[in-house]
């Protein structure tokens, strides 16, 4: 990770001068931009869940059809994917990539704690503020020390995605609404993940206030996200009528 944290320190430096050493400010920061940058990736997703969700008919047609044909079965469903434009390893690649990154972030917050981070410095950052970095940095959010957990915080980043979901559900409510049917799969989802929201609270003594930080500026993110989904949504199904 010597690399993602040589990468991270140097911006992290900048912002830490421009926010008179507050600690807590970049993290945030780092948060909201990993998400912006997730924005289009994300909507990608959907896209792709969408096109799942409208070749399901046929799947299930191809599972009677090829009950003991796996080589038939695959070979037609390969057909249906080039067809219909489905990658059909997005949804790992793209989980693979959340988990990808949150080590690459764990490793660069623990290195923060430790203070083990101004030793990726460039020479002329490092030369000249390290020991303001060192000695002046102000590792507090509001009173709370970033390096502990904290719960009160812990439930707030709890309850910010549940948000997130409650639109998604909001959503799917409207579309069931629309087409007269009700995806009971996609709102046993929504629900099961509403509810996953609060897991967290479950490990919050093992996860550091920085952390929280860093997931509650890619929480609000989200929940924009989830709020401009929603409404291109009930704009379109307007413009249809």
């Amino acid at each position: 990770m010597t690399i993602f944290n040589y990468l991270l320190s140097q911006p992290f430096a900048l912002l830490m001068l421009l926010f008179n050493n507050y600690l807590w400010v970049p993290v945030l920061i780092y948060g909201l931009l990993t998400r912006l940058f997730l924005w289009p990736v994300f909507n990608k997703l959907l896209v792709e869940q969408e096109k799942m969700k409208k070749i399901q008919p046929q799947l299930t047609a191809l599972q009677q059809k090829y009950k003991n044909d796996a080589f038939g079965f695959q070979k037609e469903f390969s057909e249906i994917l080039k067809t219909e434009k489905i990658n059909p390893y997005f949804t790992f690649l793209f989980l693979f990539g959340q988990i990808f990154i949150l080590i690459i972030f764990l490793a660069f917050f623990n290195s923060i704690i430790s203070a083990q981070w101004v030793n990726y410095l460039l020479p002329a950052l490092k030369n000249n503020f390290a020991h303001s970095f060192l000695q002046e940095a102000n590792y507090f959010f509001f009173g709370f020390d970033l390096r502990q957990p904290n719960f009160l915080l812990t439930l707030f980043l709890a309850i910010l995605n549940s948000f997130a979901i409650i639109f998604q559900i909001k959503k799917q409510n409207v579309k069931n609404k629309t087409e007269k049917k009700i995806d009971r799969q996609q709102l046993n989802t929504n629900y099961f993940s509403f509810f996953l929201s609060f897991l967290i609270l479950i490990f919050y003594q093992r996860i550091p206030l920085i952390l929280i930080i860093y997931w509650l500026g890619f929480s609000l993110v989200s929940l924009l996200q989830e709020m401009v989904n929603f409404l291109n949504f009930q704009k379109s199904l307007l413009n249809n009528h």
